[in-house]
């Protein structure tokens, strides 16, 4: 009801503007509304503006959401579409951005300052002021004006700045371009398996690098305007479309790639040959062989009825390359992520969020350890659901991983313990850039830590874990120096240094089974501590460590308490007065000078 009053007395404060002004304003009727189909427009008013030029009808709109959303204007009299900039096919103007903020308590000021926008996009369209924001939201208005039947592009292909022959695979939902061959193929099979890439081969295709993106009058229709802009806009495009046309394919893939104020943009043209006729009576007519031998077409004549007037279909094209997913092109880290390797030794609740957080962030390299299936027991709080169970951890995650970031380079599967991958294949964990340990195995772990040392640490090793009940996280990264995993334990593996104590005996719990004994979290205490990890790991990746390090997530005391928990004494002498929790600590992590695995003494 408060909503409906609102809207009701912001209406009433626009209307009493509008009345005050010169001129002539009235309500829009129920048939004025209904030339704005696609909207959620409930009511509006007609302007009439005088300008420079003439006169020009405005249209005012509001939905339901008003005041809460700001009021659309809409330019009646309008030239052709794409003609000005900033303004829908159906009229409507595009003045401010999406989610803006306006005014909830003055509508009437909100309505007047979009009307003044309203008219100074008008002035600066009139005045050929803003042809330059064509350039900068190419990418808009090429979508715009793409044929609804043709497929869209997704693009692979590497920003650089030439005109050069790229490929292309031709799917019947979508084309794939690519600089390679190869790196094509692989996404293919990342994302949909080996099926598809066997299926449909590449094809050779066209990438035209202009100088400046083009404008929507000179958005190609036919054949001769790809040529034409081949030729005025490039060095050697028109050389390479007439190899291309020789080849006399049954199809002509061009990508136009420029550089904006706003980062690259791509836009995709598909070229079929001339349509072969069929007059009664007659042979099959094909415009490109009339009057000659199928195969003795001579080159300049082969080029001129490929590239006639011929109709096209412009595309739009969907960048899906590593740069783009992660981060926009505009991520300085890119690069560095992308070359990187990250192994990962456990793929449990830990360890696989770790693992797709890190693949979201841009990794270009996993390696999966795990030697186990996932159980319906682990679907609680494994990112891997009811569809994985009875499947090898490491294969489901890798597959999800591949399906999802399919332009990750290698996601390379061991489904076996840590020591005999070393063991079999010693250069595939030594050779990662960080090894990521959610194990939650002090036996492997202790092991892992002793394989450390025996090769000076030489690449750090981040180890995370939980404490009981998901109150508390630890994530250590073991770097060149400072203190070896094992200086944080006793030589059982009880660490030094615990967050929570609990007095009311063990939090671990049993299933009615021999051996299976479990500690009863959910995934929302897990979330931060995997964050945490995570970006530890990511820290390392980008700043190899120096000293060892210690971060620990405190949870929020509230949830320690209802499970019967209190901080240490330890724990509460660093927190002070940070009782209630939900905080990140970071300490060194010391060498422990009785060791029993880094202490001088014992390693002499």
């Amino acid at each position: 009801m408060e909503k409906a009053r609102r809207h009701t007395l912001a209406i009433g404060a626009v209307e009493a503007w509008l009345n005050g002004l010169p001129g002539t304003t009235r309500g829009l009727r129920p048939n004025e509304l209904r030339s704005y189909p696609d909207r959620r427009f409930t009511g509006g008013w007609r302007l009439k503006v005088i300008f420079p030029d003439y006169p020009r009808r405005l249209d005012l709109l509001v939905d339901d959401r008003f005041p809460r959303e700001a009021p659309r204007v809409a330019l009646v009299d309008r030239p052709e579409f794409l003609t000005w900039p900033h303004i829908e096919r159906d009229g409507v103007l595009c003045l401010l951005p999406p989610g803006a903020r306006v005014s909830v308590a003055n509508p009437a000021e909100v309505a007047k300052n979009v009307i003044g926008e309203a008219c100074k996009l008008i002035e600066d369209s009139t005045a050929g002021r803003n042809e330059d924001d064509f350039c900068a939201e190419f990418l808009s208005y090429w979508g715009w004006a793409a044929n609804a039947d043709a497929p869209v592009f997704h693009s692979l292909i590497n920003p650089q700045h030439s005109t050069r022959l790229i490929r292309v695979w031709r799917g019947r939902r979508f084309y794939l371009i690519g600089d390679r061959e190869e790196e094509i193929l692989l996404w293919l099979k990342n994302r949909f398996g080996d099926n598809r890439s066997k299926k449909v081969p590449t094809e050779e295709a066209l990438l035209l690098w202009l100088d400046q993106p083009i404008l929507p009058r000179e958005f190609p229709h036919a054949a001769v305007d790809v040529l034409t802009i081949a030729q005025s806009r490039t060095s050697d495009g028109a050389e390479i479309l007439s190899k291309l046309a020789a080849g006399r394919p049954d199809e002509i893939v061009v990508v136009f790639s420029s550089s904006t104020s706003n980062g690259l943009c791509l836009a995709g043209i598909t070229i079929p040959p001339p349509r072969v006729m069929t007059l009664p009576g007659q042979r099959r007519h094909n415009p490109l062989t009339r009057g000659f031998r199928p195969n003795s077409v001579p080159e300049d004549v082969l080029v001129r009825r490929q590239f006639g007037a011929n109709p096209i279909r412009r595309s739009k094209v969907d960048r899906v390359d590593a740069a783009w997913v992660h981060g926009r092109d505009q991520d300085p880290r890119f690069k560095w992520l992308r070359a990187s390797t990250v192994a990962v030794l456990g793929i449990g609740s830990i360890g696989a969020p770790v693992a797709l957080l890190l693949a979201e962030a841009g990794i270009g390299r996993c390696v999966l350890v795990d030697p186990e299936k996932l159980a319906w027991v682990n679907v609680g709080r494994h990112p891997l659901g009811a569809s994985n169970v009875g499947l090898y951890k490491a294969d489901a995650l890798a597959d999800r991983i591949k399906r999802e970031y399919p332009h990750i380079l290698s996601v390379d599967v061991q489904v076996r313990r840590w020591e005999e991958v070393a063991d079999d294949a010693p250069g595939l964990l030594s050779s990662s850039d960080l090894i990521v340990s959610t194990m939650g195995d002090w036996s492997a772990e202790g092991a892992l830590n002793e394989w450390h040392l025996t090769r000076n640490r030489l690449r750090p090793i981040v180890y995370g874990w939980t404490e009981a009940h998901g109150c508390a996280g630890h994530a250590v990264a073991i770097a060149g120096r400072g203190g070896c995993f094992q200086c944080g334990f006793n030589e059982t593996g009880v660490p030094l240094l615990s967050v929570a104590k609990w007095p009311n005996g063990p939090t671990e719990r049993q299933e009615p089974a021999c051996g299976a004994v479990y500690q009863p979290y959910s995934p929302i205490e897990l979330g931060h501590v995997v964050a945490m990890i995570s970006e530890l790991a990511l820290d390392c990746v980008l700043h190899a460590p120096r000293e060892s390090t210690h971060r620990i997530w405190a949870g929020r005391s509230s949830l320690l308490e209802s499970f019967g928990g209190e901080w240490t004494t330890e724990w509460a002498d660093i927190a002070r007065d940070r009782v209630q929790g939900g905080f990140i600590e970071e300490r060194p992590w010391p060498i422990l000078t009785s060791c029993i695995e880094c202490s001088v003494g014992r390693r002499d």
